[in-house]
């Protein structure tokens, strides 16, 4: 503290010296001194943008006059730019959403995306489901008046969206075939049609095949999830049982019980597993009369 004092009492100067220096020598020379170095005002113009900046020094205190030293040089600095949301997530269907993006910089802002077939972008910035699945999406700055073009990038993830938010219609109805057998089913969602296969399936929850009542159920796929279960009715188809003509038999005073060959839509079916056989009148002479009912799932069908 002593030596600042001393430089500021003799050379008038409010402010503190840079540095100083205490020389003491004793031998070859007997010399002692101090040796101050003042601080200089520095000032720079037009140094706040890009391009040349002119540096003037300007002595004070007991240094007086402007020296120019030259020009400094100030060059485009890399942009800071980010989205708010590093990641985020959306599903399928929902309305486009704009992500904020934060930077220093001035400069015009462009969207991309890595996988069209994921989302779009529009001009805005908007950023549009179009199927299931993950993209990049980029934002970049054009290069400004004093900074350069930078870029980021955030994680988008779309996410199926719920087959039980889609209109599916069921018919209540499907006739009966012998196999699994399912009523139409058609789905909307909003203004378009779904495509069975591509945006759901329809599988078993019950039995399928046999006439009554039956469960199935619509599940999706693709850019659909999740399921939902539908009740129906499979109902006798206007097919009957085709009996082939049972021959005649001789009275011989037994009770009569031919098996006939029974089809269904062209498919001969086995006695006792798809089909039973009730008579009545069979034990005199004239015309018995053989009932047919179903069995299985051909349970509901008859023929007499």
């Amino acid at each position: 503290e002593d030596y600042k004092n001393f430089y500021c009492k003799v050379f008038h100067d409010f402010r503190e010296p840079l540095f100083h220096i205490h020389i003491n020598a004793d031998y070859p020379l007997n010399f002692k001194g101090i040796l101050y170095f003042p601080k200089l005002k520095n000032e720079f113009t037009a140094n706040e943008v890009v391009g040349e900046a002119t540096v003037t020094i300007t002595g004070i205190g007991n240094y007086s006059g402007v020296i120019t030293t030259g020009t400094l040089q100030i060059d485009k600095a890399v942009p800071s730019i980010a989205f708010e949301t590093p990641t985020a997530a959306t599903v399928f269907g929902n309305d486009g959403t704009k992500y904020a993006v934060n930077t220093n910089s001035t400069g015009d802002l462009s969207w991309s995306v890595s996988n069209e077939n994921v989302v779009s972008v529009l001009d805005d910035g908007t950023v549009v489901p179009v199927h299931a699945g993950t993209a990049t999406v980029t934002v970049t700055v054009a290069e400004s008046e004093n900074y350069l073009a930078g870029s980021a990038s955030m994680t988008l993830t779309v996410a199926p969206k719920n087959i039980s938010h889609v209109a599916v219609s069921v018919d209540y109805e499907a006739v009966f075939t012998g196999s699994i057998v399912f009523p139409t089913v058609s789905a909307k969602d909003g203004e378009k049609t779904l495509t069975a296969g591509a945006d759901y399936t329809v599988q078993p929850v019950s039995d399928n095949v046999s006439v009554g009542e039956a469960v199935l159920k619509v599940c999706g796929v693709g850019d659909y999830e999740g399921e939902a279960t539908f009740v129906y009715n499979i109902v006798a188809s206007d097919y009957s049982f085709v009996v082939d003509p049972i021959p005649a038999e001789a009275d011989d005073g037994s009770t009569h019980t031919p098996v006939p060959v029974v089809s269904y839509a062209g498919t001969v079916l086995t006695f006792g597993k798809d089909f039973t056989c009730t008579y009545e009148n069979n034990t005199v002479a004239g015309t018995a009369v053989v009932k047919i009912r179903g069995n299985g799932a051909y349970k509901g069908c008859s023929a007499v």
